[in-house]
């Protein structure tokens, strides 16, 4: 795909454990075991009398940890079309781990982990085992599935199984190549959106918010709070932008930019490319050790014949692109990954590989599941149909290859997996930005300082746009406030109200040393 400023990683990004329902190529009922919950109006405050049916998700769940007693799940119905709240309706999977201190309860703490397409449904567990664990004394932990994901009602769209796609005929140049794929990308996602076309247009963020504010009634809740990671800040922006008077605190991590645009890919290419860059400036400072050079300079030019060679004579399963993945490592793998580019100039197959995707795992159906695991195709079809929804471009070939081309010249690292192919090919809806607002509710960003997926000028974007206070943590780790010891101590005392928003900067994970 050409440069994305989605948010999803599909390395790394998809959840450890989608357990949730593949549908068939309609928008599916998934079988519950509940009665359908009753609409609860978004322009009342709360709503009395529509409790949801909360089941133990262990019980409905298909795959859940069988370990796991204390999350609980509910759907609601809600509306497809919000300019037709009597029409058509689609069910949101909701799930619930209570306050274990109702003493001291504070209200509803909802979450979201980004994608868009990220399932949200073990979220209350995975925050309770985080070193943000002491939210769930005071506030009851909302998961829920946003629609076309999970639990929640979807199509299938097996489609865009990338394992099905034919492949490019032999002797296309490398354009011809890209037209080829972006094709049959852009025929596939548009088969996929044309199943169902009013589902298709309705995965917008504005209307996951309108879906999370039908919780917040559906709870009967008067404010709720929100914790948001990746996508979820766009989320979370949204739904503070139309329901500020409903939020009591909202904290974000790793924000996303205010909307997505080529200035927001640009600088998302620059941060990959300056990671590549100190990179090479850290193994320059190792020359005693690696010996690839004693300048950065010396490094990179070592580095980038060694790959111009591999993209005429790979060397097993080292091609280019494989050797270019490593020039991208995050900090954390510097140590393992000069030491594969070493095994890799010395003519070894190397010991360490980029990440792999992730297996899903499959767990046992118990006796009233929702379904199948999610596949990875649905992911898709949600990441790509919620951010076209957002996106007026993208949508051109040509001017994307042009592009890919530039992002080339300026960033022969990181624009090196460019090529044209455009995430929005084959969409056959119009996209259009959402205006976001500044609130006065209480808000706090987090933004870290060498990420390059969403990358720090997205974060100081957001704020400029819709206001709060930003925080920086000095590291390139992607969401990962609630496993740092210290922001998140701060984090937990800014959403429990015992601190104001702040701005402070906080050292984020070591770069491990070569052995």
């Amino acid at each position: 795909m050409q440069r994305s400023t989605g948010s999803m990683d599909r390395a790394s990004g998809i959840r450890r454990e989608r357990l949730y329902a593949a549908a068939p190529a309609v928008v599916v009922a998934l079988g519950l075991i509940w009665p359908s919950a009753a609409f609860a109006d978004t322009g009342s405050e709360s709503s009395t009398g529509r409790a949801l049916d909360w089941k133990p998700c262990v019980q409905v769940a298909q795959g859940w940890d069988q370990q796991d007693k204390a999350t609980e799940c509910a759907i609601l119905e809600v509306p497809l079309v919000y300019a037709r709240p009597d029409g058509r309706k689609t069910r949101i999977a909701v799930s619930r781990i209570k306050a274990s201190d109702p003493a001291k309860r504070r209200g509803a703490l909802f979450i979201n982990p980004g994608g868009p397409g990220a399932e949200g449904l073990a979220e209350p567990r995975d925050v309770r085992a985080s070193e943000m664990h002491d939210l769930g004394k005071q506030f009851d932990l909302i998961g829920f599935d946003i629609r076309g994901t999970g639990f929640s009602d979807k199509p299938g769209c097996p489609e865009l199984a990338f394992d099905n796609f034919p492949q490019p005929p032999g002797g296309l140049t490398g354009k011809e190549r890209m037209a080829f794929l972006d094709k049959t990308y852009g025929k596939a996602l548009a088969t996929c959106a044309n199943k169902d076309p009013d589902f298709s247009k309705s995965m917008t963020t504005v209307n996951a918010a309108k879906d999370m504010d039908q919780i917040r009634a559906a709870l009967g809740e008067k404010k709720i709070s929100y914790f948001g990671k990746s996508w979820g800040t766009a989320l979370g922006a949204s739904y503070r932008s139309q329901f500020d008077s409903r939020v009591d605190r909202m904290l974000l991590d790793s924000v996303l930019a205010s909307w997505q645009s080529v200035d927001d890919a640009e600088a998302q290419l620059a941060a990959i490319q300056k990671l590549y860059q100190d990179f090479t400036a850290w193994m320059a400072e190792r020359n005693d050790r690696l010996g690839f050079g004693r300048t950065a300079a010396e490094v990179s030019k070592k580095l980038l014949d060694l790959r111009t060679e591999l993209e005429t004579h790979p060397r097993g399963n080292v091609t280019a692109d494989t050797f270019n993945s490593h020039l991208l490592s995050p900090r954390a793998r510097w140590a393992s990954a000069a030491q594969a580019l070493s095994d890799i100039v010395a003519g070894k197959t190397p010991k360490d590989a980029p990440s792999p995707h992730p297996a899903v795992p499959t767990g046992n159906a118990p006796e009233h599941g929702f379904g199948q695991p999610m596949q990875d195709e649905d992911i898709e079809f949600v990441l790509r149909g919620v951010n076209c929804n957002g996106a007026p471009g993208q949508r051109d070939f040509e001017a994307g290859w042009e592009q890919s081309q530039k992002d080339k010249q300026k960033y022969p690292v990181a624009g090196y997996a460019g090529g044209g192919a455009m995430q929005c090919s084959g969409w056959p809806f119009p996209g259009q930005h959402e205006q976001l607002t500044k609130g006065t509710s209480p808000l706090q960003l987090f933004g870290h300082a060498f990420e390059s997926n969403t990358v720090l000028p997205w974060a100081q974007q957001m704020k400029q746009t819709v206001g709060g206070s930003l925080s920086i943590i000095k590291d390139d780790v992607h969401v990962s406030l609630q496993g740092l010891t210290t922001p998140s101590k701060d984090a937990v005392a800014f959403l429990t109200g015992q601190s104001g928003p702040f701005e402070r900067s906080y050292n984020g994970k070591t770069i491990p040393d070569l052995q």
